[in-house]
């Protein structure tokens, strides 16, 4: 099965969308750990494998999940679980 490159700066909210956030303000997160990203793409079944890389725009980790969706689908549905696991 194919690959995608989830970035921590994909998902933050403190992000702008020139330094890599993909996802609206509105349902991206804060305070960010590389952890959650990993527990959110398990319980969606992605095959998360985190790697300690750089982002080009210089924000550290990045988690390779299953290509099941679109990027954009798929990091709303990473932030939905985060948000959920946030509540537990």
């Amino acid at each position: 099965m194919k690959r995608m490159v989830v970035w921590k700066a994909n998902l933050e909210a403190n992000k702008s969308r020139k330094e890599g956030r993909k996802i609206s303000h509105g349902i991206a997160l804060k305070d960010l750990h590389m952890k959650e990203i990993s527990k959110a793409a398990h319980e969606l079944k992605l095959n998360p494998q985190v790697e300690n890389k750089k982002h080009p725009r210089g924000v550290d980790g990045r988690v390779l999940v299953d290509k099941k969706h679109s990027k954009i689908k798929t990091l709303k549905l990473i932030s939905d679980e985060i948000r959920k696991m946030r509540k537990e």
